[in-house]
């Protein structure tokens, strides 16, 4: 159709990447998707995010406005993004997590290779937390999202999911 081919200009465009042949699917919205990399992806947040990419501030505008139009008033996109108002991020299809920090300038992109969106949300908090470009209210809501506690059907805890922070090299 017309208007996905001019989506997946504009998606080409802002992540740097030819689309014309990539492999297409349909994600959990019924919506087309293109296959890009991971790399692909952060840069088309960060640009996203940019003060002069007009389309892009109100998007963002409008998600920090109605955070819950995004994953729900329980989803983690809505409760980290309520929790960071400074953080944009969304998630897609088989735990792939992509955001921007519009004040650092990063764009970023995680997947998780099984799909399972748990350990992919929590090593997310961990590697933002340690982005070191928050305020501390920010760091102290980005470290409870750092930990997700595990119960089984008695409700009885059994375990835990924690980020760690990795080597700086």
């Amino acid at each position: 159709h017309a208007v996905q081919k001019h989506v997946a200009k504009a998606m080409g465009d802002i992540c740097d990447v030819k689309l014309a042949h990539a492999p297409i699917a349909i994600d959990g919205c019924s919506a087309p998707t293109w296959a890009m990399g991971l790399q692909n992806m952060a840069l088309g947040f960060a640009r996203l995010g940019a003060a002069n990419h007009a389309e892009g501030q109100k998007l963002i505008a409008a998600v920090r406005a109605n955070p819950f139009m995004v994953a729900g008033t329980h989803g983690f996109d809505t409760r980290i993004v309520t929790a960071v108002p400074r953080l944009f991020i969304k998630y897609g299809a088989e735990a792939v997590h992509c955001g921007v920090i519009a004040h650092a300038g990063l764009g970023f992109a995680m997947k998780c290779d099984d799909g399972a969106k748990r350990a992919v949300e929590v090593a997310i908090a961990r590697v933002l937390l340690e982005l070191g470009c928050w305020t501390n209210e920010e760091s102290t809501a980005l470290e409870g999202f750092a930990m997700e506690r595990l119960f089984n059907w008695q409700k009885r805890e059994v375990g835990v999911i924690t980020g760690t922070a990795g080597s700086k090299t």
